[in-house]
């Protein structure tokens, strides 16, 4: 009898466990990585051998989700640097440099967060691996997910390219692509610079908007 409760109590919380799980599983963020000229095909086009890359990382859950990290790495003879991006070198021997990106940034369903990375280099073809970790905000988790710390997402995706100056590209061509209903958010001194973008289709309008910190009256937007 008492083995039988015993054998009953596993098996409840065997099946609890298993229930976490699965709430954990069908709760955690999906996450996706949009390169800018990637409508052209891959291996994206390039028309030089330096410029900079514009990229986007969104998800597909409505839920409010957090970047904690995005990590832009090189292979041997590719320079990259960023604003707001630290070098480091990494244990790939296949892409032992990288840059990477620790301000903590907010995203959601048709809410994606863009960086851009400047390369340099002498090759006629390269590839960067792009990684991101997120986890849901903890308000976002839900009934029995509450109890535990949230749960670390990681993605990956190596993008190859190709340096070609005869290529003539379109900003339709080359920008990174906006879809409707979509915002794209670019923070920090990234800001600062130009992210170029374009929307899916011919003819369609992008609404710009930018938060501007003035010290004399305070922060603005336009």
């Amino acid at each position: 009898m008492v083995l039988n409760i015993i054998f009953l109590i596993l098996g409840i919380l065997g099946a609890l466990g298993f229930l976490i799980y699965l709430i954990r599983e069908l709760f955690a963020p999906r996450l996706f990585c949009r390169v800018a000229g990637e409508q052209s095909g891959e291996p994206i086009p390039l028309v030089s051998g330096e410029g900079r890359i514009s990229i986007a990382i969104g998800t597909t859950t409505k839920r409010n989700a957090q970047l904690l990290l995005i990590s832009v790495s090189a292979q041997d003879g590719v320079g990259i640097s960023g604003k707001d991006g630290a070098p480091i070198l990494t244990t790939d021997p296949a892409f032992p440099y990288a840059l990477e990106f620790h301000d903590t940034r907010g995203v959601t369903r048709n809410h994606l967060q863009g960086i851009s990375v400047n390369y340099k280099t002498k090759t006629s073809a390269f590839e960067l691996k792009i990684k991101t970790l997120a986890a849901l905000r903890e308000e976002e988790q839900g009934f029995l997910l509450d109890m535990f710390a949230p749960r670390k997402i990681t993605s990956e995706r190596i993008v190859g390219f190709r340096v070609d100056p005869n290529e003539n590209l379109a900003p339709q061509q080359s920008g990174l692509m906006i879809r409707p209903g979509e915002a794209l958010q670019v923070q920090g001194r990234q800001a600062q610079e130009a992210f170029w973008a374009a929307a899916d289709k011919e003819g369609s309008k992008l609404l710009i908007r930018e938060l501007l910190d003035d010290q004399e009256s305070g922060t603005s937007q336009r």
